[in-house]
């Protein structure tokens, strides 16, 4: 199920990200996630790794590759 959340710039909100992740996570027939972002936060207090950490722990797969600037 391909969601593209990223504009023709790269410009990838938030909001965007996490809504992915909650499409996600309501659908339990999607066990894979590959997730390519140009994305900087602070992983140590953000709703994106929270919501990566929680499909984890449901058992999804979660591959992402992130922007190295």
């Amino acid at each position: 199920v391909p969601l593209k959340i990223c504009d023709a710039n790269w410009f990838c909100p938030n909001y965007a990200i996490t809504k992915a992740l909650d499409y996600v996570e309501s659908h339990p027939d999607i066990k894979v996630v590959n997730m390519s972002l140009w994305w900087r936060g602070n992983p140590e207090n953000n709703e994106i790794c929270d919501g990566i950490n929680k499909l984890v722990k449901e058992g999804k797969i979660v591959v992402v590759a992130a922007w190295n600037g």
